[in-house]
């Protein structure tokens, strides 16, 4: 490279000074939209663990208030009363509801066919968005789905159908 060929390569950079200023404002808006997309899908995840405590607990309750007691006293069984077990689901689903999450269904399903009676409560839900209201055309909510299911099972020696 000959000293003519430095010299011109040395003005081409002087004149290009301040070129990554120019960049500087696209890069912080780059960020701030990236950080606004990551808060987003913390609400999101927030709320899908929020439901899931919630379809949880109502499993569980639901399990046990459920037990039709005459059919345990007599030592027939873990039986389920679908109805006694709807009820107690309900009413854990009505008593955790968050602010969070809006709870827009719930299903309960009761399955006394099996060795061990279950219950598998399904959850759906809607959760505020923070940032992406500010997008147009962007959704304002998200949803949520949640699952779980509670076995009942007898505890201690000798348990279990014709204890």
């Amino acid at each position: 490279m000959s000293r003519r060929d430095v010299a011109r390569v040395a003005r081409t950079a002087t004149n290009e000074r301040g070129s990554v200023l120019m960049l500087m404002p696209a890069a912080v808006l780059v960020v701030v939209v990236l950080a606004a997309m990551a808060v987003d899908f913390a609400i999101l995840f927030l709320g899908e663990r929020e439901l899931a405590d919630v379809a949880a607990a109502a499993a569980n309750d639901a399990s046990t208030a459920g037990l039709e007691r005459d059919a345990f006293y007599d030592c027939r069984g873990l039986i389920l009363d679908p109805g006694r077990a709807r009820a107690a689901a309900g009413a854990v689903v009505a008593a955790r509801a968050s602010d969070a999450v809006r709870i827009t269904a719930v299903d309960v399903s009761i399955a006394n066919d099996a060795a061990r009676p279950q219950v598998t409560v399904d959850a759906r839900g809607t959760v505020g968005l923070l940032f992406s209201t500010a997008l147009p055309g962007a959704a304002t909510t998200g949803t949520v789905q949640a699952r779980a299911v509670a076995v009942a099972e007898p505890l201690g020696p000798g348990a279990g159908p014709g204890w």
